[in-house]
C-alpha cells in the first residue's frame, strides 16, 4: 500500500480508506493516477468512481447499468460468492 500511496502522490492512510470503503472514491486526478499505477483503462476505472458516489437510492440502479454496457464492471462491483 506504501507503494501505491507514493505513486499515487499522497498518503497510505488515504490508499486505505477508499479499498475498505470508509472514504469515498477518489476525484478524478486520483482515479487517473490509480489508472496508471495499476495500468487499467482509466475510462472504466471512472465510471466506476461514479458510480459508488451515487445516492444509495440508486447506486445498485447505476452499477448494473455500467455492467450492461461494460461486462468488465461487473468484475469491479460484483463481490461473488465468496463475500457472502
Amino acid at each position: 500500500m506504501e507503494k501505491v500511496a507514493q505513486a499515487v502522490g499522497t498518503r497510505k492512510g488515504y490508499v486505505s480508506g477508499i479499498e475498505s470503503g470508509k472514504l469515498r472514491p477518489p476525484s478524478p486526478k486520483y482515479v487517473r493516477r490509480f489508472a496508471r499505477f495499476y495500468m487499467v483503462d482509466e475510462k472504466d476505472l471512472l465510471r466506476h468512481a461514479y458510480a459508488e458516489k451515487a445516492p444509495k437510492l440508486i447506486r445498485d440502479e447505476v452499477i448494473r447499468a455500467l455492467c450492461m454496457v461494460n461486462p468488465s464492471e461487473q468484475e469491479m462491483s460484483d463481490p461473488g460468492p465468496e463475500a457472502s
